[in-house]
């Protein structure tokens, strides 16, 4: 709703109810005259994937969090993440049912980390 006020997302929620009824009438009014559903709105094509781009800003973040870690002295727990993860995208490629993390076998310490696998 776009507000953190319960009167004003009660007022919007409302207001968007009404608009979903008149747009049910609608329909309904269009389908009771031409015995048709009106005819569904062309949505514009999707924009594709600059995958350079997105590599880039990928790679970018990897870098500065890399740095980050460095200058904390923790370089070892930025390459087992990146390991982990890295091992992670594998599974997915892969296609295999090992890509779903199973977090059983795990301890308190392993979760906190945050780790995905």
């Amino acid at each position: 709703m776009g507000t953190a006020d319960p009167a004003e997302a009660k007022r919007l929620h409302v207001a968007l109810w009404a608009a979903q009824d008149r747009e049910f009438a609608q329909a309904r009014a269009a389908i009771a005259t031409t015995g048709n559903a009106p005819a569904v709105e062309a949505k514009a094509a999707v924009k594709p994937i600059d995958i350079d781009a997105y590599a880039a800003r990928a790679l970018a973040a990897l870098r500065k969090k890399r740095a980050k870690y460095l200058a904390a002295g923790r370089l070892e727990d930025f390459n087992r993440e990146a390991h982990e993860g890295l091992e992670t995208y594998q599974a997915i490629l892969n296609g295999g049912d090992d890509c779903v993390l199973d977090l059983r076998n795990r301890g308190p310490d392993h979760l906190a980390r945050g780790s995905r696998t």
